[in-house]
């Protein structure tokens, strides 16, 4: 009877991975272009008309500034330039994407022609691997903590105060070893990030996983997985003339996403045998 009972209770070393792949895909193609065309009359006092970047009659061959049929209004400095008449560039900038252009005048600058296509691709791809562990008695709870603590206020009829909320990587555990070796597991595991801060606060993305299972010594378990895709096109471009066949592309600016996460977590139990060797 002694012997069956009397001995001291088994300690069991739980690990865990979180492993969190995710990969970030997005792609825009802009255009840009404006033309313009003038000729002058007799008729109008050696005056010029202009057709495309400017609506502005009687406009002199230095004016330095212009309207474009949408309303925009630009600075052409010695008449060497003109606004848009289609503006859709891709977000293009300082290490990112690119841009091919080509401007066409005539010798008498009657003729102008400034086209310029824009386009930007990302590709990220990245892992995170979490590897917790921690040691419990037989029926014992044990929680893990790792990470940070975010502050935020909260007002009420006590004024505005500063709380603290957590975003931290846990792992709470209560082990039962039973008679055959078996290891039953009782089981909550988090993995919680800051985002980056809006005007309200600062954001908290969360994932946790909560279960029971029954799991042999050494063996490894999956808690489970969450997998994500975001997937988006956008298209924005001039009304009826971006559906054109073919020539369309001129009027409009496409983007596209393709973001995929996905979430594992493994579960690794194991008595310590110099604790509990019947």
């Amino acid at each position: 009877m002694i012997k069956e009972h009397d001995f001291p209770p088994p300690q069991v070393q739980i690990e865990a991975r979180i492993v969190q792949a995710y990969s970030d895909f997005s792609k825009e193609l802009g255009v840009q272009w404006g033309a313009s065309y003038k000729w002058t009359s007799s008729e109008l006092g050696n005056k010029h008309v202009e057709i495309g970047a400017s609506k502005n009659y009687g406009a002199s061959s230095s004016a330095t500034s212009y309207t474009s049929p949408t309303g925009i209004v630009g600075v052409r400095p010695g008449g060497d330039s003109f606004p848009y008449n289609v503006n859709l560039p891709a977000a293009v900038g300082v290490g990112s994407g690119g841009t091919f252009g080509i401007f066409i005048g005539s010798v008498a600058d009657s003729f102008k022609l400034d086209v310029q296509l824009s386009a930007l691709e990302t590709l990220g791809k990245g892992k995170v691997i979490s590897n917790p562990k921690i040691i419990t008695s037989d029926n014992k709870p044990a929680i893990i903590k790792q990470g940070q603590q975010i502050p935020y206020q909260t007002v009420s009829q006590q004024g505005t105060q500063t709380e603290l909320k957590d975003a931290v990587l846990s792992l709470e555990v209560t082990p039962q070893v039973t008679k055959d070796n078996n290891i039953k597991l009782k089981i909550k595991a988090t993995k919680d990030r800051p985002l980056a801060a809006v005007a309200a606060g600062i954001p908290i993305d969360k994932k946790e996983a909560s279960t029971e299972l029954i799991v042999k010594d050494g063996e490894t378990a999956v808690l489970g997985g969450i997998y994500e895709i975001e997937d988006g096109d956008s298209e924005s471009g001039v009304p009826f003339f971006s559906k054109i066949p073919l020539f369309g592309w001129l009027f409009k600016k496409e983007a596209k996403t393709d973001n995929r996460t996905e979430l594992l977590i493994f579960v690794t139990p194991k008595i310590i045998k110099n604790f509990y060797n019947k």
